[in-house]
């Protein structure tokens, strides 16, 4: 029986080989590409959105509870839609997209 110390070197070389190969795999197939996509009137949006003072954060719209999904108001605000999205909100200063076409939903404030 082979000890596990002569197994080390392997098994921490696979893990890295792994993880370098999944790393390369997943930013060269474009699988999730298609998640972000740009907003329609994004710039009348942003103008809308700039007076509410929003602060850093990650919103969901219709906000509601557990509790209160299954009340009929809540239930009407998802059926006018949109529903069940999230934005994430930036400071300008600190946005993860540096040029448009590297936006995808997350807002700068």
């Amino acid at each position: 029986m082979v000890s596990l110390t002569a197994l080390l070197l392997p098994i921490l070389l696979s893990a890295v080989i792994v993880f370098v190969a999944s790393s390369i795999v997943h930013m060269v197939l474009p699988f999730h590409r298609s998640d972000y996509r740009q907003l329609p009137e994004e710039d009348k949006l942003l103008a809308a959105l700039r007076p509410a003072g929003l602060t850093p954060g990650l919103y969901h719209f219709p906000f509601c509870t557990h509790k209160d999904m299954k009340s009929p108001a809540v239930q009407e605000k998802f059926k006018q839609g949109p529903g069940r999205d999230a934005y994430g909100c930036f400071p300008a200063a600190q946005s993860p997209c540096r040029s448009s076409s590297a936006c995808g939903s997350p807002i700068a404030c």
